[in-house]
């Protein structure tokens, strides 16, 4: 086989796995199980799609805590299945989709992925869900670096983190520095780089 045939079989094992993939990921959330509740949250830029065991909560009244499940790349809501219906008696168990996957809506523009945005997205779910009330944020993977990134960022919204295959984004990528205008961040930024001078 020549070395132009041989890529042009793998360009087409690499479209039909993506088609395969993006099928998947295309499949309506509400035919999956009865027991889960689909619903949106509608934010200036964007449509969040979420999935939760109960009925959508109204922040004033309430009572469980919330838990938040971010997913991974190119994964959605479903993979926090197992966990949703786990944890739904006891908290207020919540798995969104990212903006971009599945059921949430995919803005045009690379821009609008930013990690700022998506800790954003991150921020406006909580609210809308139980308004200023702490909560518990679990991550995996791609969702598991925006968790790290939320956690630096707001750090007084949470209860706990959970994060799973992830890096802090601090450690794993020097680039994702803490944010200039957090005297705190800075703090802790100046004291990872006096204990570690592989940082820049």
């Amino acid at each position: 086989m020549r070395k132009h045939d041989r890529k042009r079989s793998i360009d087409k094992i690499v479209l039909s796995l993506c088609a395969v993939l993006i099928t998947f990921m295309s499949i309506s959330s509400n035919s999956f199980s009865s027991t889960f509740i689909s619903d949106y949250a509608e934010f200036d830029d964007v449509r969040l799609h979420y999935v939760t065991t109960e009925q959508s909560p109204d922040p004033e009244t309430e009572e469980k805590t919330l838990i938040l499940f971010l997913h991974g790349f190119p994964l959605f809501w479903y993979s926090w299945r197992n966990q949703l219906e786990a944890f739904g008696e006891d908290y207020l168990a919540v798995a969104m989709d990212g903006r971009g996957y599945n059921l949430s809506s995919k803005p045009d523009n690379v821009s609008d992925y930013t990690l700022d945005k998506l800790v954003e997205d991150v921020r406006q779910m909580a609210a809308h869900l139980v308004g200023d009330k702490k909560f518990i944020l679990v991550g995996h993977d791609w969702g598991g670096g925006v968790a790290w990134a939320f956690a630096q960022a707001h750090p007084d919204k949470l209860h706990s983190l959970v994060v799973e295959n992830a890096p802090p984004l601090i450690y794993y990528f020097p680039c994702f520095k803490p944010m200039k205008n957090n005297a705190k961040h800075q703090l802790i930024w100046k004291e990872l780089k006096a204990n570690r001078e592989w940082m820049p």
